[in-house]
C-alpha cells in the first residue's frame, strides 16, 4: 500500500505568501512612481522582491509528491508520475535550509538523478524528519541483498 512521504502544501500558504508579496510590490511601485526621497530605497527593494517572488514560484513549479510502498518509490509532478525501484536509491540527506529530503538515485530519471520533497523536521528547525532515517535504513537493507529488485521482478 502506498504511503505519502511529502506533505501537500496548503493553498492558504501560497495565498498568504503572494498576498504579502503583492503588498510589498505595490508599496515599492508607489514610491517609485511618486519619485519621492524613498524612491532609491524602493528601487533597491524591487531587486530583493524579484528574488523573493521567484522563490515561491519555483517551489510551486518544481513541487513533487512522493509515495513509497514495499518495492517502489513513486514520484509525481504536475504532468508525470514514475515509479522507481527502491534498489535505485543511492543516498538520502536532509537540507535544513530548504526543509527537504533529497534522494540521490543510481541512474537518472525524467525528473533527474535527485528527487527532493518537502518534509517537516521532527523537533523545531534543526532535526531531520523520521522519513530520512527510514529511507537510509531501506538503502542499507538493500545493500545487504544485491539484486533484490531483480528477484522481485522474477517473482511477479
Amino acid at each position: 500500500m502506498r504511503r505519502e512521504l511529502s506533505p501537500r502544501i496548503p493553498i492558504g500558504v501560497h495565498i498568504a505568501e503572494f498576498g504579502v508579496l503583492a503588498l510589498l510590490w505595490a508599496l515599492a511601485f508607489r514610491d517609485i512612481i511618486r519619485h519621492d526621497s524613498q524612491a532609491q530605497r524602493a528601487e533597491a527593494a524591487t531587486i530583493f522582491l524579484c528574488l523573493f517572488t521567484a522563490i515561491p514560484i519555483w517551489q510551486i513549479l518544481t513541487h513533487k509528491e512522493v509515495f513509497i510502498d514495499d518495492q517502489y518509490l513513486y514520484v509525481r509532478s504536475r504532468k508525470d508520475e514514475i515509479q522507481i525501484p527502491l534498489s535505485e536509491m543511492k543516498k538520502v540527506h536532509y537540507s535544513i535550509f530548504r526543509k527537504s529530503v533529497i534522494i540521490t538515485l543510481k541512474s537518472p530519471t525524467i525528473f533527474g538523478q535527485r528527487v527532493s520533497f518537502n518534509a517537516e523536521p521532527r523537533w523545531g528547525m534543526i532535526t531531520e524528519p523520521k522519513i530520512a532515517e527510514e529511507l537510509r535504513d531501506i538503502i542499507d537493507s538493500l545493500k545487504d541483498k544485491p539484486n533484490s529488485h531483480k528477484q522481485a521482478e522474477l517473482n511477479k
